[in-house]
């Protein structure tokens, strides 16, 4: 009833004022929280977050039971330097905490599912940023100058990255791609990114997805070969490696992208069928790779000594093998008579 579900919004709401509109059948109420500086509404039982007065000033915690964090809930919060979301936080609106230029600290919650547009535009102290596996969206220019972030792992639930996503982050450093899709612009100017990994189920990465990203030096790619817009890297300068053994990358594949791009195979070595070769002056064994002339060296490990004793005629020799290789050397001692130096 009507009834109930004022009740309802009242108990949600803490200490609220009377609802100002309940609506057709208490489908929407909003009301002032004078305890937590905030105005929200329940639609349909669901609590959204909808204001926080551009006045705050320090760290904010949202409540448990917020479900959605509204349009430009946050935005121009500029003494607003923390929030904890509660975890049953699914969704961050458009623009939500856009404008919030001294926010350097927030986690999105693990029942996050989506992160609107702009959500957090503008927030150029903001540091780190935990995507979690679930997140289903995120939204065009959702992190747009983020200046202060420098690592970005996008997890592969997530179906794309809008565009400009993470455009114009100028201390992003490295970006780890899981996800299929990787829009247009989605990195587009972040001029001190050095390495992105893209993840086995990336499918698409889209035209100027790394626009202007100077500073890329590696991209490692770990997966099948994904569809490449012919300007994707626009401006990059870098070595790409690639699995050698997966088949998907042909030559049509190792093109320039609108960069300068070094194509490396990623060559997995194998060291499991080979016998190691021992070389007594290091006391190490070598491994070869079976399928090419890679080589990597290992310190032996020697059982304990096998000693023959020194006689008056013949002289004493202690062994040692090496258990893994079977590479051995030898000692040789003498019997000292006596009387003699």
């Amino acid at each position: 009833t009507a009834f109930q579900r004022i009740h309802q919004a009242n108990l949600l709401c803490r200490h609220s004022t009377t609802p100002t509109n309940t609506g057709a059948i208490g489908d929407q109420f909003k009301c002032l929280l004078q305890s937590l500086f905030f105005i929200g509404a329940i639609v349909g039982f669901k609590m959204t977050l909808l204001q926080v007065p551009a006045s705050f000033e320090g760290e904010f915690t949202v409540p448990e039971g917020v479900i959605d964090i509204g349009y430009g809930a946050f935005e121009g919060c500029d003494r607003l330097t923390a929030v904890t979301l509660a975890d049953s936080v699914h969704s961050i609106g458009a623009y939500a905490f856009c404008d919030c230029s001294a926010l350097a600290e927030l986690a999105i919650p693990s029942r996050g599912e989506y992160i609107g547009n702009d959500a957090f535009a503008s927030c150029p102290k903001l540091e780190n940023i935990i995507l979690p596996e679930g997140l289903l969206e995120i939204g065009s220019a959702a992190f747009q100058y983020c200046h202060s972030l420098t690592e970005v792992i996008i997890p592969s639930t997530v179906a794309t990255t809008g565009s400009s996503a993470f455009q114009y982050c100028e201390g992003l450093k490295r970006v780890v791609i899981n996800n299929s899709t990787v829009d247009t612009y989605s990195f587009n100017g972040c001029t001190a990114l050095k390495t992105v990994e893209f993840g086995p189920n990336v499918e698409q990465i889209s035209m100027c997805a790394f626009d202007y990203c100077s500073g890329i030096k590696e991209l490692w790619f770990n997966g099948d070969a994904p569809s490449i817009d012919d300007m994707a890297f626009r401006g990059v300068t870098a070595t790409a490696y690639y699995p050698a053994e997966n088949t998907t990358w042909t030559e049509d594949k190792l093109q320039n992208y609108g960069g300068t791009l070094t194509w490396v195979s990623n060559h997995v070595h194998d060291f499991t069928d080979v016998v190691p070769v021992y070389d007594a002056a290091t006391g190490t064994h070598i491994w070869a790779c079976t399928t090419c002339d890679e080589n990597v060296a290992e310190s032996c490990t020697f059982i304990p000594a096998i000693t023959t004793d020194a006689s008056v005629t013949e002289a004493g020799v202690t062994t040692r093998t090496c258990s893994v290789c079977g590479g051995s050397y030898e000692t040789y001692f003498y019997l000292r008579l006596m009387g003699t130096n």
